[in-house]
């Protein structure tokens, strides 16, 4: 089978399960296995990839997912956003943009988007400027679109602030 064909396939085989989980309303470890196995199968997350992560992501913060999807949706968008691009381990601006415009487009934070931000803030190499200017100004960007973070009280918001201004240091 040609690599184009079984991206074809793999992404036919990811737009069904989150149809399927679309119309369950929930997503079980099975469901993240396959997922897993679709999209990490060439060892590369694609563009494609990456955006129906998210649209899954969107689906599920109303739901609530499971633990393991939050494991495949951190892994896959990290390595998406670090491992592509010409400049490994580094968070360009275009990838950030990006990266901001999924996460922001809604003004909810969800528990799987608090551990993204954290997990590249930790394995990134460099970030660009207006990532720490975000971090530094995003509960203010909250109160000022009326959003969220998600389902956490003020005490684990500002512990998860706290500890993402914390990780950041490292690059200063």
């Amino acid at each position: 089978m040609s690599n184009d064909n079984q991206n074809g396939s793999n992404s036919f085989r990811i737009k069904s399960l989150i149809e399927k989980i679309k119309q369950d309303g929930a997503i079980d470890g099975q469901e993240v296995k396959l997922l897993k196995d679709a999209i990490l199968s060439d060892c590369k997350v694609s563009d494609e990839d990456a955006y129906l992560l998210f649209e899954l992501e969107d689906l599920l913060k109303e739901k609530g997912s499971c633990k393991d999807f939050e494991e495949l949706f951190v892994g896959a968008i990290t390595s998406y956003l670090l491992n592509s691009g010409d400049s490994p381990g580094h968070l360009d601006v275009k990838e950030w943009v990006w990266l901001q415009d999924r996460i922001s487009d809604d003004h909810k934070y969800s528990p799987e988007e608090h551990a993204l931000l954290m997990n590249i803030a930790l394995k990134a190499e460099s970030l660009p400027p207006n990532f720490y200017e975000w971090v530094n100004h995003l509960e203010r960007h909250l109160d000022d679109f009326g959003g969220d973070l998600d389902t956490l009280d003020y005490k684990d918001r500002t512990s998860f602030l706290a500890e993402l201004k914390s990780i950041l240091k490292r690059f200063h």
